[in-house]
């Protein structure tokens, strides 16, 4: 059994320099938890969600 994170806004912010949607993307096992991005979220964050998915496609099996 895997885990699918679904993201808000709380994720794109910047602590220590560090966005914190990286730390997720990149500490958590792929082979257990995959990500739905939410487009509509991200927007809301200032972030470009066809720039986060074309960065790392792999951990994005849907999105909203």
């Amino acid at each position: 059994m895997g885990v699918l994170h679904h993201n808000h806004d709380t994720e794109f912010r910047v602590v220590d320099g560090i966005l914190l949607y990286d730390i997720l993307l990149n500490e958590t096992d792929p082979l257990t938890v995959d990500f739905e991005l939410d487009i509509g979220w991200a927007h809301k964050a200032g972030h470009d969600a066809r720039q986060l998915f074309n960065d790392k496609p792999d951990p994005f099996p849907c999105c909203t």
